[in-house]
């Protein structure tokens, strides 16, 4: 019988055993390596796929306030200013540029006095004939609680207007900024000839579709889940206002409408609403965000017109409105929307930048609105600015704001105060 072409011999056998196990542990120690190279691969149970897809905000305390709970009563003062001038109606304005020509005319308007307040980014003085000029070194030296507490560089500057403004007598507030113009002559007037209850079938009323053209438009701070519902947009008129229901009055604005950055960068501007003359007071239980653009606040309201400062400055104006809304329920009075009154030739801004200052209002709005419209005091006949304080302290303690605008608004209680403001008193059932 032929031999075969490889004779298994002893020596053979241990030479190829040997072989196998030498290639065996060579390729098992490379495979080691590149394991160690790769990421680990781990098998995800489905919550956490769920959560690789993004968080959302939780409506949950976060944390527990430790300071007091009561805002203790404080003595009158006379704040020292250059200038003291007296009205009924005051125009608030803060501004970082030289002066333009809206401010020049907000200032001759009839009627009104003008308080602009100045920031270290902005002009040393302004040549606005009738206006008051707030400068900064003014603003250094002034003896209202909240100046030391209001940063620099912050749409809150515009506080001590308001600060300001009541001290020199104001019965009315315009709130508004250096880039509106009036669509007439004349100022928007603060006295409600006309105006209609609503009725609607949500807890939060996105009013720009009522006034048209479009459905498709939302105000700066709604909340982004309810865009699309279409219960936010529609309404039911129930019977005429009087005026003095009313404690705030949204304005619209012509071409260059309050929109926040996502409609800015995903829709045409310019936009103009319909000029038919309408006027729609909300009921309570539903919210809606308002600005600080182009704002009345009658004298009742005066309290709620504090703007946060531990938020960014796009968010502030927004996170004022619906806290004071929820207020207004508990003194009877309500917020109104109206139709365009100015027409806003907005600043230079960059979108993507106002994206980014404006993302709690995208991540938070719809559980702020939630969270106001569960809260209740603690003690139910407590008076309007314990109710205020405490509000602010339950805000913190879920995460909305920081511990900053509990202190600022404790001073801004004593400020007022001490200028002898008397708080509206809360309605009893």
């Amino acid at each position: 019988m032929a031999k075969s072409a490889f004779s298994c011999t002893p020596v053979h056998v241990f030479t190829a055993v040997s072989c196998a196990v030498i290639c065996y542990f060579t390729l098992r120690g490379l495979v080691n390596d590149l394991q160690a190279m790769l990421p680990t691969r781990e098998v995800k149970t489905q919550q956490q796929l769920i959560g690789a897809t993004g968080n959302v905000h939780k409506l949950e305390k976060i944390r527990t306030f430790h300071g007091k709970r009561s805002v203790e009563p404080a003595g009158s003062y006379t704040p020292s200013w250059s200038q003291n001038k007296q009205c009924d109606r005051w125009i608030v304005v803060t501004t970082i540029f030289e002066p333009t020509g809206i401010m020049k005319t907000l200032g001759a308007t009839s009627g009104w006095c003008m308080v602009v307040v100045a920031d270290k980014k902005g002009p040393v003085s302004m040549d606005i004939p009738n206006i008051v000029h707030l400068t900064v070194a003014e603003q250094k030296n002034c003896r209202y609680r909240i100046c030391q507490l209001i940063p620099w560089n912050h749409f809150s500057r515009k506080n001590i207007g308001y600060m300001y403004a009541i001290e020199h007598g104001a019965k009315v507030i315009y709130d508004t900024d250096d880039d509106n113009g009036l669509l007439a002559d004349l100022m928007p007037d603060f006295e409600v000839h006309f105006a209609q209850h609503v009725k609607l079938d949500s807890y939060v009323w996105n009013p720009y579709p009522e006034f048209g053209p479009s459905t498709h438009i939302w105000p700066r701070g709604f909340p982004l889940n309810r865009i699309t519902d279409d219960t936010t947009k529609s309404l039911t008129l129930v019977g005429a206002a009087k005026g003095e229901d009313i404690g705030v009055v949204q304005y619209l604005a012509q071409h260059d409408p309050d929109v926040d950055a996502i409609y800015r960068m995903t829709y045409d501007l310019p936009y103009d609403f319909n000029l038919e003359p309408k006027r729609f007071v909300l009921p309570p239980r539903v919210l809606s965000p308002y600005n600080a653009q182009t704002t009345h606040h009658s004298q009742d309201a005066f309290w709620g017109m504090l703007l946060p400062i531990t938020v960014h400055s796009r968010v502030s104006d927004i996170w004022r409105s619906y806290f004071t809304q929820r207020l207004l329920w508990d003194i009877g009075k309500r917020l109104s929307f109206h139709s365009p009154a100015v027409v806003q030739n907005r600043n230079a801004h960059n979108y993507l930048a106002d994206f980014d200052s404006e993302m709690d209002l995208y991540y938070k709005a719809d559980n702020l609105v939630k969270f106001l419209l569960g809260w209740t005091p603690s003690v139910t006949l407590a008076s309007l600015e314990q109710r205020l304080f405490e509000m602010q302290i339950d805000l913190y303690e879920y995460g909305f704001i920081e511990a900053g605008d509990v202190a600022l608004t404790e001073a801004w209680i004593q400020d007022l105060q001490s200028l002898g403001y008397v708080f509206p008193k809360v309605q009893t059932k």
